[in-house]
């Protein structure tokens, strides 16, 4: 059986058609910064497409078999996979965006949470830069975001958050030290993709839910 030849070219994958002129709006930051929370409002209030995949690390997947062996377990060479494997799905929830889309999650929060990692040691200087060139890959193929939502606040309201939000791994093994890495880890990022795209950034300790829900700007 013949094999039909598939192109490879950046703006052809698969057979996905990728629109560089798509309006991509990304949302970005430590878990419980309001990402979410937020990204659902606007979805509403602006009648704008969401994507998100909430069940990504649900229980029964690779992905929190890795998470739970890393954390719980101390098998820190878990962390590379996760990361490895993740980062391609994340590429795919942007690659497969409609325009004007809000993406809850990106290769871009996958950057900083290896970044986070590294500055932990949790990372080998190696698995890094595998990781890295697989990013700066995906990187190229995708549209450049029309801006990136930089969601933050204090360690000591997302360990709150965190407890609110009651999923067991988290509150068990998201300790300070990790909290503050990603949070430095996030902004350390985000202060390099300054230099390609517009981010605006919103400190969740300091507006209401009502002020970012009328915050979003095309």
């Amino acid at each position: 059986m013949a094999i039909k030849a598939m192109n490879f070219m950046s703006n052809d994958t698969y057979g996905l058609q990728l629109d560089q002129k798509r309006r991509l709006y990304i949302s970005y930051g430590t878990p419980c910064s309001g990402k979410s929370t937020a990204l659902a409002a606007w979805s509403q209030k602006y009648d704008l497409p969401l994507v998100q995949n909430p069940d990504i690390i649900d229980k029964e997947t690779r992905l929190y078999y890795y998470l739970s062996n890393a954390f719980i377990n101390g098998a820190k060479a878990m962390f590379f996979h996760f990361q490895m494997e993740i980062l391609p799905m994340r590429f795919w929830q942007m690659a497969t965006a409609p325009d004007r889309a809000l993406v809850d999650e990106s290769i871009y929060s996958t950057l900083a949470y290896s970044n986070a990692l590294l500055k932990l040691n949790w990372l080998h200087e190696y698995e890094y830069r595998t990781f890295l060139n697989n990013y700066l890959s995906y990187q190229t193929i995708l549209p450049k975001p029309k801006k990136i939502f930089f969601f933050y606040c204090k360690n000591v309201t997302v360990i709150e958050r965190l407890k609110e939000r009651g999923i067991p791994i988290e509150i068990e093994s998201y300790t300070l030290e990790y909290i503050n890495a990603l949070n430095e880890a996030f902004l350390e990022t985000a202060n390099i993709l300054r230099e390609f795209c517009d981010i605006v950034e919103i400190d969740t300790d300091k507006y209401s839910p009502a002020e970012i829900r009328t915050s979003f700007v095309e």
